[in-house]
């Protein structure tokens, strides 16, 4: 079963480098069952989630693991459940999922708002 599920966290390690690098942070699990990623954008695991979801993709937004409302962009994917080729398909539909909400946050700038005093 070792080898199984480190084959399944190369898998998502691998497709994670190749197609979210720039926009997902994480560290290589040396055991478990998961892989904790933090946003590296300006939206939430939450919103992320539910553009996810539309794709058949879902994971466990982070700040539901703290008993604070921090840690908004942290999330946890599951490499333990599918095989290498559903953990490849997933990760492909997240990315688009990353890009729909990127292209969102670009057309959309906040703007600088100053205090009315």
């Amino acid at each position: 079963m070792r080898t199984i599920y480190k084959n399944r966290r190369n898998a998502m390690v691998e497709s994670l480098s190749y197609s979210l690098k720039a926009r997902l942070s994480f560290q290589v699990p040396k055991g478990g069952f998961y892989m904790w990623c933090k946003i590296n954008e300006r939206f939430s695991s939450t919103k992320l989630l539910q553009e996810a979801l539309k794709v058949g993709v879902s994971f466990i937004p982070g700040e539901g693991f703290y008993s604070t409302s921090e840690n908004k962009q942290e999330l946890r994917l599951c490499f333990s459940q599918h095989n290498q080729e559903t953990i490849i398909e997933g990760i492909c539909r997240l990315e688009k999922s990353v890009g729909r909400l990127s292209k969102f946050k670009l057309s959309n700038p906040k703007r600088n708002v100053k205090p009315i005093i």
